[in-house]
């Protein structure tokens, strides 16, 4: 089965190249938004392998926010984004980040880690 990673990104031309590398290059399934507020609703309906996260989101709720209520609906695997430095804080054992701007390349990278360290969690329980 193809994971489905859900990317958040404000920025839509970031969004989209994001979207086009891990369709394209990585063969996922990507389901691409532009904020938390859209988010929201699809955590609950929509089964997601993985979640690219920026931290930086406009609106009423914010990335940490967001990443409280990914796990709450039983996502473990985020990957973090930010142009500024992420604080310990709103990282768990096993989160991965990218720091803006960053290659594409690492991106791609960093997504294959996270799904791969999920399923041997999965496998190990």
């Amino acid at each position: 089965m193809t994971p489905h990673i859900l990317v958040i990104e404000d920025y839509a031309p970031l969004r989209e190249l994001m979207r086009e590398v891990l369709e394209e290059a990585g063969g996922f399934q990507v389901t691409a938004l532009g904020d938390a507020e859209a988010a929201q609703p699809l955590l609950l309906e929509t089964r997601f392998d993985l979640v690219v996260l920026d931290l930086g989101l406009p609106g009423k709720i914010s990335g940490a926010d967001l990443a409280r209520a990914i796990r709450a609906s039983g996502i473990n695997a985020i990957l973090f984004i930010s142009g500024r430095e992420i604080a310990a804080s709103d990282l768990r054992p096993g989160d991965r980040s990218l720091r803006k701007p960053f290659r594409m390349d690492a991106l791609l990278l960093e997504a294959q880690a996270l799904l791969r360290q999920r399923d041997r969690e999965a496998r190990a329980s």
